[in-house]
C-alpha cells in the first residue's frame, strides 16, 4: 500500500483501507433477495427496460449467473457485444462463486459509503510511549508507577491537544479563491438571509506582536455576486474606532419590525465590550446605538443575541493574565462559562468548559450551541507559528448534522480541508445556498464553490485498489482460520434495523477468492465471440450520481454503443436503486445519440396521475419545469423512468416514502416511530435530489445533441451545471434552499 497514491482524497482512503483491512464482508444474495420472478439462477432482479433499448438491470451475479446471462444475450438476443456497468461505491470480492462486501462491524445491515461527504477527517496519532519498567523497584514501586501514569497519560493529552503526529490533506468541495481586501483575518463571519455576509477582520490579542494598526474593521460580501471582493463599512460619526478589535459578530432581526441588529464583541484596550449597530446597506455603513459592559464581560469569544438589548456570550478563559491562560490551556483546566444578558444584569448560565469559542443558538431560539476547544485548527501547534511553508497551520470546514427532535447521534461531514498554502488557521466558515466561506484568524478569506450534489470522492482506480486489499485481507484470515471462511447473512427489510443478521461459515480455497473484475475477465474467457467490456460508476446506495459520473457514463456510451448488437447491463447489489438509475440513465442517452423519439411505452403497467404528488409534481419540480419553460423536459423523463420501473419508479418511489413516514409516526412506540420516520424522510430527500438531477440531465443531453454527435458531452454536464447555477438552487442543498426543507409539498 505504501507504493499507491490515491486519485482521491488520501484521509478518505486511509480510513477506507482501515475499515477493509478488518476483512468483515456479507454476502451480497441476501434472504429473499430475489423480488422479480426468477429468470436466471443466480441473477437476481434480472430485467430488460422495456421498449427498443438494449439496457438489462439485475443485482450483482453469482458466477454461475454471469454464465447464464452472457449465454442468453449471445444464443437469444444476438449481442456481439456487452457492457457491464457496476454501479457499487463498495468494493466487491468473489469467494466460492458468490459476491461479498465489505461492511463496518458497527453498522453491519447497510453497505459502507466510500464518499468524502460521508467521512470526517482521518487521524492518526503517534504517541511514543516510554517505558516505565526499568524504573522500577520494590520500594518505590507505587510512587513510581503511579508518576510513569500520569506522566504518560498528560504526555498522551499533551500531543492528543497539539495534535502531533497529525496529517492533513487537501480537500476542496469545488473551485476556491482568495477573497482580495482581507489581508489581517476574518476570524468570525457571519450571513444574513438575504445572503449578504459581514465578516470581522483585524482582531488585535494580548501578547501577540500585531503589524497591523488602522487595518481593523468590519467588511461586506455579496454571496449573490459571489466573484466581486469585499467592501470595508464605514462607521457613524459617534463611534470611537480608535482601539478596534473585533472578535465575535452576529445578529438579531425583530421579529415584529423585521429590523437588523448587528452585535460586536470588541476587546478594547480599556475592556471588552458588546456593542450594537444598525446597518445601513445601501450606504455600507454601521450606525452605533449602544454598548454593554459589565464585570463578566471579559474575555468574550462569541456571542448569540436574543434580543435587542440580550444575549449569551462564551467567556473562553477565566484567567486575566497571559501565564493564567497558558496554565489553563497546558493543565486542561475547565474553567470556560457562558454568561447570559438581560439589558442589565449578566449570569453564568454554564461553566466547567475547556476553552469555549464558537456559539449558534437556533431559529426558535430553544437550542444553543457551543463548540469546546476548536475553531476548526485541525493541527493545533501550528496555529502559533502563522507561516507559510512546511508548519503552516492548516484548516478545516465540518458540518454537524443534528436533530434535538429524534435525538439520534450527530453526522459530521468533512467539507474543506487544507493544508496551510491556501489558507492559514481557518477559525470560522459560513455558508449561504451552495457557496462557502472560509475565514481565518490574522490571514485571509477564502470563497469556494460547494459542487453539487457531493464533493469529490474516491477514483475509479481508487475502489479497485481497496478491493485487492480486501481480496488479500480475506485470503490471508480464510488460510488462518480453523472455521474456513466466515462470512455475514441478513434478511431483507426495507428499514435496516428490521434486518437480521446472522454470521455463516464455510469451508474455502483461498485461491477460489477473487475481486469482482477478476470474477467477470474469468467467466467472459469462455464467451470468445461476445465482446466483453467492464466499467465501474461509483454510486452510493439509494443516492444521485456525482455529476463526473453523469458524464463518464455518456461519453463512454457515446463512444461504446456503435450498433444494436451492443447490450448494456446494470448492476448493483440488490438490483434495485443504483441500477434502475443507470438503467434510465442509458436508456435517455442511447436514445438521444440515435435521435430516438422519446416516448411512452405501450406494455408500461404503470398508471400516471397528472397533476399529483404521486407523479412528482411536488413544488420543488413545478418550479423547475417553469424554469425550463414547461414540462416536456419531465414528461420525456418520466417515460424512460417508466420503462425501467420493474423494481423501483424513481419518481413515484418519493411519494411512497412520505406513506411509510407517515405510517410510522403512527406507531405505539413514538420514540421508535419517530426514528424509523426520520430514515424515510432521508430518503424522500435522497430521492427528491435523484428526481431533479435526472430532469437536469434531460435538459442538458437535448441541448447538447443541437451540436452534432462530434461536439455533444464534450462539455461535460459537470461544467454546464457549475454555468447554470441559477437551476441548481431551485434544489439547493442539504442545509440550505427548498431540499433542505423537502417535506414532500
Amino acid at each position: 500500500m505504501e507504493d499507491y497514491t490515491p486519485d482521491g482524497p488520501a484521509w478518505v482512503f486511509e480510513e477506507a483501507t482501515q475499515l477493509i483491512q478488518q476483512g468483515v464482508v456479507k454476502v451480497d444474495h441476501f434472504e429473499n433477495i430475489y423480488r422479480l420472478p426468477k429468470k436466471f439462477e443466480g441473477s437476481p432482479n434480472w430485467r430488460k427496460a422495456r421498449g427498443d433499448y438494449n439496457v438489462v438491470g439485475s443485482g450483482q451475479s453469482s458466477l454461475e449467473g454471469l454464465k447464464s446471462i452472457l449465454g442468453h444475450y449471445r444464443d437469444n438476443l444476438g449481442w456481439t457485444k456487452v457492457i457491464f456497468i457496476n454501479m457499487r461505491s463498495e468494493p466487491v470480492i468473489y469467494a466460492n462463486t458468490f459476491s461479498y462486501a465489505p461492511r463496518n462491524p458497527h453498522n453491519l445491515n447497510e453497505n459502507i459509503e466510500i464518499n468524502v461527504a460521508n467521512h470526517i477527517n482521518y487521524t492518526q496519532y503517534t504517541i511514543a510511549m516510554g517505558a516505565v519498567g526499568n524504573l522500577v523497584c520494590w520500594g518505590i514501586l507505587p510512587v513510581i508507577v503511579a508518576i510513569g501514569g500520569f506522566y504518560l497519560q498528560y504526555t498522551a493529552n499533551v500531543q492528543k491537544l497539539l495534535d502531533l503526529g497529525k496529517h492533513v490533506y487537501n480537500h476542496y468541495p469545488g473551485p476556491c479563491r482568495v477573497v482580495e481586501g482581507i489581508e489581517y483575518g476574518a476570524e468570525k463571519v457571519i450571513v444574513l438571509p438575504n445572503g449578504l455576509a459581514i465578516i470581522g477582520s483585524g482582531i488585535k490579542l494580548p501578547g501577540r506582536n500585531m503589524t497591523w494598526v488602522d487595518s481593523s474593521g468590519l467588511y461586506l460580501f455579496d454571496f449573490t455576486n459571489p466573484w466581486q471582493n469585499v467592501t470595508k463599512f464605514q462607521f457613524s460619526s459617534n463611534y470611537d474606532q480608535t482601539g478596534l478589535s473585533p472578535h465575535g459578530i452576529a445578529f438579531y432581526e425583530n421579529p415584529r419590525t423585521g429590523r437588523i441588529s448587528l452585535f460586536l464583541v470588541n476587546h478594547r484596550p480599556d475592556g471588552d465590550a458588546i456593542e450594537v449597530f444598525d446597518i445601513d446597506f445601501a450606504n455600507i455603513r454601521l450606525i452605533f446605538k449602544k454598548a454593554f459592559r459589565h464585570p463578566l464581560i471579559y474575555n468574550i469569544n462569541d456571542i448569540a443575541p436574543t434580543g435587542e438589548n440580550s444575549f449569551f456570550a462564551t467567556i473562553d478563559q477565566y484567567s486575566t493574565s497571559e501565564k493564567g491562560k497558558y496554565w489553563e490551556i497546558f493543565g486542561f483546566l475547565k474553567w470556560g462559562r457562558i454568561i447570559h444578558f438581560d439589558g442589565n444584569e449578566a449570569k453564568v448560565v454554564w461553566e466547567g468548559l475547556n476553552y469555549p469559542n464558537g456559539l449558534a443558538i437556533t431559529r426558535d431560539k430553544r437550542h444553543l450551541y457551543v463548540a469546546e476547544f476548536v475553531g476548526s485548527h485541525p493541527v493545533l501547534y501550528r496555529i502559533f507559528s502563522m507561516k507559510k511553508g512546511p508548519i503552516a497551520p492548516p484548516s478545516q470546514v465540518i458540518k454537524v448534522s443534528y436533530d434535538p427532535i429524534t435525538n439520534r447521534e450527530p453526522v459530521m461531514n468533512e467539507v474543506f480541508s487544507d493544508n496551510g498554502m491556501l489558507i492559514m488557521g481557518s477559525a470560522g466558515a459560513a455558508h449561504w445556498k451552495s457557496r462557502l466561506l472560509v475565514g481565518s484568524v490574522f490571514e485571509r478569506l477564502v470563497y469556494c464553490e460547494i459542487n453539487v450534489p457531493y464533493s469529490a470522492s474516491l477514483s475509479i482506480s481508487d475502489v479497485e485498489k481497496l478491493q485487492s486489499v480486501l481480496v488479500n485481507v480475506v485470503r490471508e484470515k480464510v488460510g488462518h482460520s480453523s472455521n474456513g471462511f466466515v462470512y455475514h447473512k441478513d434478511t431483507y427489510a426495507l428499514v435496516p434495523e428490521d434486518r437480521q443478521d446472522y454470521e455463516v461459515s464455510e469451508p474455502c480455497d483461498p485461491k477460489n477468492i477473487m475481486s469482482v473484475v477478476d470474477a467477470y475477465n474469468l467467466v467472459s474467457a469462455q464467451f470468445p465471440s461476445v465482446e466483453v467490456k467492464f466499467l465501474r460508476l461509483p454510486v452510493n446506495d439509494e443516492r444521485v450520481p456525482n455529476l463526473e459520473d453523469f458524464d463518464r457514463l455518456s461519453r463512454y456510451l457515446k463512444a461504446e454503443v456503435k450498433h444494436d448488437k451492443t447490450g448494456v447491463h446494470f448492476n448493483c447489489q440488490m438490483g434495485k436503486g443504483r441500477t434502475t438509475t443507470g438503467m434510465v440513465l442509458a436508456c435517455l442517452v442511447s436514445s438521444k445519440i440515435i435521435g430516438h423519439k422519446i416516448e411512452r411505452s405501450p406494455d408500461s403497467p404503470t398508471v400516471n396521475k397528472e397533476g399529483t404528488l404521486e407523479n412528482g409534481d411536488f413544488s420543488i419540480i413545478r418550479n423547475l419545469c417553469v424554469a425550463l419553460n414547461g414540462d416536456q423536459m419531465k414528461s420525456e423523463m418520466d417515460c424512460v423512468i417508466d420503462a425501467c420501473d420493474h423494481m423501483q419508479n424513481l419518481r413515484k418511489c418519493i411519494w411512497e416514502t412520505k406513506v411509510e413516514h407517515d405510517k410510522e409516526l403512527k406507531r405505539a412506540d413514538v420514540e421508535a416511530g419517530k426514528r424509523r420516520a426520520a430514515f424515510w424522510a432521508k430518503l424522500g430527500v435522497n430521492f427528491i435530489e435523484r428526481y431533479f438531477y435526472l430532469i437536469i440531465f434531460n435538459h442538458y443531453c437535448t441541448l447538447e445533441v443541437t451540436k452534432g454527435h462530434d461536439d455533444m458531452f464534450v462539455e461535460g454536464f459537470a461544467d454546464w451545471c457549475g454555468k447554470n447555477q441559477s437551476l441548481i438552487d431551485i434544489l439547493g442543498t442539504r442545509s440550505e434552499g427548498p431540499l433542505s426543507k423537502f417535506n414532500w409539498a
